[in-house]
């Protein structure tokens, strides 16, 4: 019995065209990272966050408005604050705490222009790392924490107040690009 090409070829083709999307697809976010941030230990009834940057948006919208660039690990006792959409030069981003008000923004920028300077973490650069160098009032003084990488469509940044280098590092490094 003759094998038919044609056959094997559009077999390759399928299984070859079935494991390149299989390698595009990311997992979703953990539920635990879109939980809600819990009440803060303190006389304050909230973290003392800044103004949102735009629009509130559903956490389940979150992961959509990001492109994926949200994290897939948080430090244990850390909730979802605020997820807000377009505004102000930014996609789409979101706010976390915990009940200390150690705090952790992830932002999307519309910008063609990556970190130019900072200290590399795999694709990241490390722009700020500053121990005692922000706080608030319900923290008090806390290391502050800055990076950035550039992917298709502008730059993510997450800006951390209060949490240790290797919590930052690994927050960071859970964040698809």
């Amino acid at each position: 019995m003759r094998s038919k090409p044609g056959i094997a070829i559009a077999l390759a083709v399928v299984l070859l065209a079935g494991f390149g999307s299989a390698a595009t697809t990311r997992p979703p976010v953990p539920g635990s990272v879109l939980a809600t941030a819990p009440s803060p230990s303190s006389k304050f009834d909230q973290c003392p966050f800044g103004p949102s940057r735009s629009k509130a948006i559903p956490p389940a919208s979150l992961a959509g408005v990001m492109q994926d660039h949200v994290p897939h690990w948080l430090p244990g006792g850390m909730g979802l604050v605020d997820s807000f959409g377009s505004g102000w030069g930014s996609i789409g981003g979101a706010y976390f705490a915990d009940a200390r008000c150690r705090e952790i923004e992830v932002f999307l920028w519309m910008s063609t222009d990556g970190p130019s300077s900072g200290t590399a973490l795999g694709p990241w650069k490390i722009t700020a790392d500053e121990p005692g160098g922000c706080g608030n009032a319900v923290l008090g003084s806390g290391r502050c924490l800055d990076y950035r990488v550039k992917v298709e469509g502008g730059v993510v940044g997450v800006q951390m107040m209060g949490l240790d280098r290797s919590e930052g590092d690994r927050v960071v490094l859970s964040i698809p690009v």
